[in-house]
């Protein structure tokens, strides 16, 4: 399914990145304007969203390659998932969870059934 409005989208997303950036950073550089409670708050705020911005201009699709998480791999969220949690929270209660986890994936996953054929298949061969 192609967006005809992906590259417009991928250009403004891109020039909304670069002007906040460029704003918190033309707040940082300044002086007095830098060591003000606002100012401070909106360098922030600009710097943040910037680079919430920066990163999904990133992970927009192009003409040449899909969007970047068209191809992600349930293993891989899961392992950045975890050390994002361990970044939270101690290894003493991650440990037994994902072991927990894991018994109740490997243990309690539905049995693959076969399918028995249907009359109409079994007349064809």
């Amino acid at each position: 399914m192609e967006d005809p409005n992906a590259a417009v989208r991928r250009l403004l997303v891109g020039g909304i990145a670069l002007a906040l950036l460029t704003t918190a950073v033309l707040l940082w550089i300044l002086p007095g304007m830098s060591t003000t409670g606002p100012a401070a708050m909106w360098r922030g705020a600009c710097g943040r969203i910037g680079t919430v911005m920066a990163a999904l201009w990133l992970a927009m699709p192009t003409r040449t390659r899909p969007a970047a998480w068209a191809n992600l791999n349930p293993r891989s969220v899961a392992a950045v998932a975890i050390c994002l949690l361990a970044i939270r929270f101690p290894l003493r209660f991650l440990v037994p969870a994902a072991g927990a986890l894991l018994f109740l994936g490997v243990f309690l996953r539905p049995k693959i059934r076969t399918r028995p054929p249907r009359p109409a298949e079994i007349e064809h061969r």
